[in-house]
């Protein structure tokens, strides 16, 4: 066959050799250029057409919040149902047991079978409600057992769109699946797992993540202080120094106010939950000492969140003795522990 275009020469071909537009993606065979035939710089932005990369997703694209299961605010081991573990993740059916575990510096959950047979679910609810979207979900998985695990996309009423399943062996490897939703809903949507466990089987998870678009990328890190603000908005632990929880003002003869902000907006009203601990008032402004015996609420007076926002909570106590005046107050502690903590749930 003979030459085409300049006279045979030993230099190598270059750009004047090929004519424009004669090259496209079906005459390149796959693997035949490698990242070492790429000069640096070579490549510009304005020569990548937007449609050529499809995978390629900036930052924030995680839906999911602590999908790394670095935050636990309420402990690292839990063995009870219908509850929350890691932060934002909930168990609704079976008892298991819990804990956060740790690999190669790299936090993942555990799942313990506890019974001959049990079906514990993992799941976490989203504000978000896809409709005639594709979103896309990948996560690492393995379990002490092979198993075929079903993973399900249902609206918080219960309505499921989509089952899908995955099989599991003891080596990690990594899931991907895809959901789309024609069925307007209002109440948020959510994912959830069902492992089988029977006694001492164990499921493990890590970097789980829901996006928008049909393909699943890469897992988005985000620090530890950015994943506990997201978790803080849905609960939080609020920790009082040596005891002291509040200051209390006497409103009237025989009540008094106190309160305070949560560290972020809840999404909704949440439910306060106080300590169980003995607690004592110190007098102040000439009221005298208040003990609240036989724990919380106390026996002398009652501790009430009569009024409460996404913002703050106020609490009354009520039926104080009569000493004091209107504008004295009092603090209000906790003896039953140097570092008391009151929780702010509002978890969809």
């Amino acid at each position: 066959m003979g030459y085409l275009g300049r006279s045979p020469t030993p230099s190598p071909i270059d750009t004047s050799d090929i004519p424009a537009n004669s090259i496209d993606a079906s005459k390149i065979i796959d693997g035949a250029i490698a990242v070492a035939d790429v000069a640096d710089n070579a490549i510009t932005e304005d020569k990548i057409a937007d449609a050529a990369v499809v995978s390629l997703k900036s930052g924030r694209k995680n839906l999911i919040i602590n999908g790394g299961f670095d935050v636990w605010q309420r402990g690292t081991t839990h063995s009870n149902t219908n509850d929350f573990h890691a932060d934002r993740w909930g168990n609704g059916s079976t008892t298991c047991t819990t804990t956060k575990e740790v690999e190669n510096n790299k936090n993942y959950l555990r799942m313990t079978g506890t019974s001959a047979s049990s079906t514990p679910n993992l799941y976490q609810r989203l504000e978000y409600t896809f409709y005639d979207e594709t979103i896309s979900v990948s996560f690492y998985a393995r379990s002490s057992i092979v198993q075929t695990i079903n993973i399900v996309w249902k609206d918080a009423d219960g309505t499921i769109f989509d089952t899908q399943s995955f099989t599991t062996s003891s080596s990690w490897q990594r899931f991907t699946f895809q959901f789309t939703n024609s069925t307007l809903t209002t109440s948020g949507n959510y994912i959830v797992l069902y492992p089988a466990l029977s006694t001492g089987d164990t499921f493990d998870i890590k970097d789980y993540q829901l996006e928008l678009g049909s393909v699943a990328t890469d897992f988005e890190h985000r620090s530890y202080g950015e994943e506990l603000a997201l978790c803080q908005r849905y609960f939080e632990k609020l920790t009082f120094a040596n005891g002291t929880m509040m200051i209390l003002h006497k409103v009237n003869s025989t009540a008094a106010y106190g309160g305070f902000s949560y560290k972020h907006k809840r999404t909704q009203n949440p439910t306060i939950t106080l300590p169980t601990a003995v607690n004592n008032g110190s007098s102040v402004n000439g009221c005298s000492m208040l003990t609240m015996a036989g724990g919380f609420p106390p026996a002398v007076g009652t501790v009430a969140t009569s009024e409460h926002s996404s913002n703050w909570a106020r609490f009354n106590v009520l039926n104080w003795p009569a000493n004091g005046g209107t504008g004295d107050s009092t603090w209000l502690y906790f003896t039953g522990t140097s570092d008391p903590y009151i929780t702010v749930d509002a978890e969809l």
